[in-house]
């Protein structure tokens, strides 16, 4: 290709172009999430779309009611419900539960803050292994081009810090990107300051 811009983890860019040698992108390391959603004919009240779960005896980190942030998911009268549990990497105990089991612990979740058996009629279970960037003492952005293939750039939010890891920072990674990529070419600058 001409131009190639990798968005990917860096880690599965790595799998693919392990000669990479540009700066810091082969340090990046990731979390992990599960995620398992439920919809269910119940009513779940009081109507709330996020709910940080704080207790270390739970097995989900937040309880997302989906159709609260937006009704048109699910048929009318269900609810969708979203459980998350955020790992600070894939090698987690808990990232390799099987399907029922991690079922159970969360119907077993919503049980306990809602006072009732949300008794879904179809579920959704994902794991995501290379879920966030992990931003610790000394991390360091990799630059958005690749300093070993002249016609590879990088975006994504493994590029963004000190900011919180978001669609936003996500977004912005992008146009940074973007801007270069234009510069490279000789082409007009401006595209993330009119962005």
């Amino acid at each position: 290709a001409d131009i190639v811009v990798s968005t990917i983890p860096a880690e599965v860019y790595m799998g693919l172009a392990p000669e990479e040698t540009t700066p810091h992108i082969a340090d990046i390391r990731y979390t992990a999430l599960v995620s398992v959603i439920c919809a269910s004919r119940k009513k779940v009240s009081p109507d709330f779309y996020w709910m940080n779960m704080a207790s270390l005896d739970r097995a989900a980190c937040g309880i997302f009611v989906l159709n609260s942030l937006n009704p048109s998911i699910g048929a009318p009268g269900d609810s969708c419900v979203n459980f998350v549990t955020h790992l600070n990497n894939r090698s987690r105990p808990f990232f390799a539960r099987s399907d029922d089991e991690l079922l159970r612990l969360y119907l077993d979740d919503f049980r306990a803050v809602f006072g009732f058996d949300l008794d879904p009629f179809w579920t959704h279970i994902a794991r995501v292994p290379m879920y966030s960037p992990v931003f610790g003492r000394g991390y360091r952005n990799p630059p958005p081009r690749s300093s070993r293939f002249e016609n590879v750039y990088f975006a994504g939010n493994y590029r963004t810090f000190p900011s919180i890891v978001s669609t936003g920072t996500a977004l912005l990674s992008g146009l940074e990107t973007a801007e270069v990529m234009i510069q490279d070419q000789g082409l007009p600058e401006g595209l993330a300051r009119a962005a």
